[in-house]
């Protein structure tokens, strides 16, 4: 007799089958223009599941949509096709107006041919609704796009505010790093010509925005990872990545070719994945790096798959745009808690060096008087202090500011011994570092 959980597997199995059953999806890829609605049954379309996926072959896709069930919206999920044609029985159809991707409507028992421009990659789900659920839908999507774009905005203004009041660059070019991830997700969302009703925007907008997305991006993470201090070089490599990554997107506009546009992702997420491995290698050196890294796996993670790997037409895990903005909400909390982090934890820092400077200030100032006195000749720590030859000779070098290998040269002796000896002079003029000595030293003439 079987359980409850194979009865419903079996039941979950079935209705599986009968919703995949009930549409039908397949293509052909018209290279050589030659499909027209009166001809198309002449070619032999090739069935897809839920997407196309051939990269760099962009141009124009015949889709057969068979529906043998209840009736359903026919939607094709990418921005980047602004251009479709739909038939049912040779009469075109119009597109349905509430929808940010082009959409159609699909009767019971119909076949609807769609003919798709793909003037990019040529690549795009298609998403197949019941009718009556997606126009129930409609409104709790626009609330959840509220919901999301709000929440970064007031990201974005949250930083703006810790930017300019506490003067930190940090905030600043996190900021407009976050307008750029939200800007790309937009585009994406196909919401860029309902915003800004412009033409331009809706085919090369998403240009402007990768590329500003990668430009902070780069800002962002050579800043709050201190790469001038740990690996200043890199600065070089990100200015000529940059470059190459505006020329590429520059020849793209230029030519239409959409491999340019390719090799400009391809540049950039190069670069980026190289800063997240830098805070990788800094993990020792700060605590904040961490916070870093492990933002920037799953946005690394999740845009290779859902930006990169499609254009050149490779297997990929079918990242959504939903999932997308997820692992983006989760980038933005985690990097905002951790940029304050980081800004609390170097205030502590520099307070620390503060009090230590004061501290060798004063340790400078005593040696600095003591010297004086040795020579104006008047009683002294010097000369009280029981300093034997070679240490006044090693002082005196010290306060003309001569290194320890020099002075090991010019005395004959290892650098061992010098350090011994500084040791023991130091012990005697109770000073705790010959560094800070040497510094105020230096300038102390005719010593000896």
């Amino acid at each position: 007799m079987p359980t409850k959980g194979s009865i419903f597997f079996i039941l979950f199995f079935s209705l599986q089958l009968s919703i995949s059953a009930q549409i039908k999806t397949s293509f052909f890829h018209d290279t050589a223009q030659e499909v027209s609605i009166d001809s198309i049954a002449l070619f032999k379309f090739e069935p897809f599941e839920t997407k196309i996926n051939r990269g760099l072959k962009n141009g124009t896709y015949w889709l057969k949509v068979e529906n043998d069930g209840e009736e359903r919206l026919i939607e094709i999920s990418s921005a980047r096709v602004r251009k479709a044609e739909a038939y049912i029985e040779g009469l075109i159809l119009k597109k349905l107006p509430d929808f940010n991707m082009i959409t159609y409507d699909l009767p019971p028992n119909k076949v609807m041919y769609l003919k798709v421009l793909c003037e990019k990659e040529g690549g795009f789900p298609v998403v197949s609704h019941i009718k009556q659920l997606a126009l129930k839908n409609i409104q709790k999507q626009y609330l959840y796009y509220g919901l999301y774009y709000g929440l970064g905005i007031v990201i974005v203004i949250l930083n703006l505010f810790y930017f300019f009041n506490f003067k930190e660059i940090t905030f600043l070019y996190y900021s407009f790093f976050l307008t750029g991830i939200l800007f790309t997700i937009l585009f994406r969302d196909g919401l860029v010509p309902f915003v800004f009703n412009s033409s331009w925007l809706a085919k090369d907008g998403e240009v402007i925005f990768h590329f500003a997305t990668v430009s902070f991006g780069i800002l962002f993470a050579s800043e709050y990872l201190r790469h001038q201090l740990h690996f200043p070089k890199l600065k070089f490599f990100a200015f000529l990545n940059s470059l190459a990554t505006l020329i590429f997107f520059s020849i793209y506009i230029g030519t239409n070719r959409f491999i340019w546009f390719g090799l400009a992702q391809l540049s950039g997420i190069t670069l980026l994945s190289i800063y997240w491995i830098s805070s990788l290698l800094l993990f020792r050196k700060n605590t904040f790096s961490a916070f870093f890294a492990i933002a920037y796996s799953f946005i690394l993670l999740l845009t290779i798959d859902f930006f990169i790997l499609p254009i050149f037409g490779l297997p990929n895990l079918g990242i959504t745009t939903s999932l997308m903005k997820i692992s983006s909400v989760f980038e933005m909390l985690i990097l905002s808690y951790a940029v304050v982090y980081r800004m609390r934890i170097l205030q502590k820092e520099n307070k620390d060096i503060q009090a230590s400077l004061f501290k060798r200030t004063s340790q400078i100032e005593k040696l600095e008087e003591e010297l004086n006195k040795l020579k104006l000749g008047v009683k002294n720590n010097i000369t009280t202090a029981d300093l034997s030859g070679r240490e006044v000779e090693i002082l005196t070098m010290i306060a003309n500011g001569v290194p320890t290998k020099e002075m090991a040269d010019k005395l004959f002796l290892s650098v061992n011994t010098i350090k011994y000896h500084v040791k023991n002079l130091y012990d005697k003029l109770e000073i705790s570092s010959r560094q800070e000595a040497k510094l105020k030293a230096a300038n102390i003439k005719g010593l000896g």
